[in-house]
């Protein structure tokens, strides 16, 4: 998913794109709380990319993050509002870190229950009507499962997250550059 973001993201704005991973599979939203060792590590990570490309001469344009998470959640029935108010602590810790927008990745469907997943997957676009350093950039997996894209009950075949990558990389772009895609 990442190689089709920053493949997108870039041919549309023809700005390179230095992407610091930071996953971690199957997690829930309360490993990545504020002050846990999930976010600490993302932190330190953005941190150490920026410093290094400010010391090599590299001018950073715009510091963003992709957040795509909130399956495990789902499936362990965590609420809307409680997962809401974790991504936004999460969020805000991020932009007091030096980001600028969290672009949101929405969850898709459980291959064998579509509607397990929804709360969480509504929570997230709720959340980037109503918060505003965040931004939806895809919803493409929730049709994963209908198209057959799905290998198992929560995980997607390759192609599945190249289309959602590069979904996401041209949405970003949009967000950023304030125009359509041609």
């Amino acid at each position: 998913m990442v190689s089709s973001f920053v493949i997108e993201y870039e041919r549309t704005t023809g700005t390179p794109v230095v992407a610091v991973s930071c996953s971690k599979g199957g997690s829930s939203i309360n490993l990545w709380l504020p002050g846990g060792a999930f976010l600490n590590d993302a932190i330190d990570r953005f941190q150490a990319a920026s410093d290094w490309l400010g010391a090599n001469g590299c001018t950073v344009r715009h510091a963003f993050m992709v957040w795509c998470q909130g399956e495990t959640d789902a499936e362990n029935g965590m609420s809307p509002a409680e997962y809401t108010t974790k991504l936004t602590s999460v969020m805000d810790a991020m932009i007091c870190a030096g980001m600028e927008t969290c672009y949101i990745v929405g969850i898709g469907r459980h291959r064998d229950d579509p509607d397990k997943f929804r709360p969480i997957a509504e929570a997230q676009i709720e959340l980037c009507i109503t918060y505003q350093h965040a931004a939806l950039v895809s919803t493409k997996f929730a049709d994963m499962a209908a198209r057959g894209l799905m290998k198992d009950a929560f995980h997607y075949v390759q192609q599945a997250y190249n289309e959602v990558g590069a979904e996401a990389g041209a949405n970003t772009a949009v967000h950023i550059l304030g125009r359509n895609v041609d």
